[in-house]
């Protein structure tokens, strides 16, 4: 499991600086995937960069939420099932902020987004300049920059 995420897909806790997957629906459905096929789960969480060499290697034999786009350098060494579910991105502002109607709408803007996070849709406009990325550990962090008016829209 990757170690970067959080709820509602996955509940880390910390005991003594050591990470313990709680619960979540990403832990919900590997569980639902372990007991079909009659196996009993061990998880392990792992930071991001860790993913795909943690598959490749064996250490790791099934990952709940991993995207091929995600993952370009393991593409052809692991196997890949079909799309389970959609994940959706979703931009957050605070309701004084000017309403999102189009991607134009952002041009000039710092865009909170999770560090190292592929977000195809607006990779060009990323790369280009027109929306400035302004990358975070995770959603939390992000979230902060918000509240405390550092960025005007978060993904």
């Amino acid at each position: 499991m990757n170690s970067d995420y959080a709820l509602p897909l996955v509940d880390i806790t910390r005991r003594e600086n050591t990470p313990n997957l709680e619960g979540g629906v990403l832990k919900d459905l590997g569980e639902a995937i372990f007991k079909e096929m009659n196996l009993r789960p061990m998880w392990f969480l792992v930071p991001k960069k860790r993913v795909g060499p943690s598959l490749v290697s064996g250490q790791v034999a099934i990952l709940c939420h991993l995207n091929e786009v995600w993952q370009p350098k393991i593409v052809d060494d692991v196997w890949w099932s079909h799309e389970l579910y959609r994940s959706t991105n979703l931009f957050v502002f605070i309701k004084k902020t000017k309403q999102i109607r189009s991607l134009k709408d952002l041009y000039g803007e710092r865009v909170g987004v999770v560090l190292n996070f592929i977000y195809k849709s607006l990779d060009s406009a990323f790369q280009s300049g027109q929306i400035h990325r302004e990358d975070g550990p995770n959603n939390e962090s992000k979230i902060q920059k918000l509240l405390n008016g550092r960025l005007n829209y978060i993904l």
